[in-house]
């Protein structure tokens, strides 16, 4: 197939190692989109550890540490 690697000598196999795997299966999407799915686990985890807190002083924010706790 084109495009795909062959791997039939050392030196091909090193090329391909140096790319990096997760965005090189994601070539076609934006800069953007990148970067908001690499901070969607950071912004659950800031929902989930504000909730903790929050949640002791107003008891309704456990709903939030159910959101939290999902992502």
């Amino acid at each position: 197939m084109p495009g795909l690697p062959t791997f039939s000598s050392y030196e091909e196999r090193a090329e391909v190692v140096k790319t990096d795997i997760f965005f090189s299966i994601s070539i076609g999407i934006s800069e953007a989109i990148k970067s908001i799915i690499i901070a969607i686990p950071f912004g659950f985890l800031i929902i989930d550890i504000s909730s903790w807190w929050i949640t002791s002083l107003y008891p309704a924010f456990t709903w939030f540490r159910m959101i939290g706790g999902f992502g």
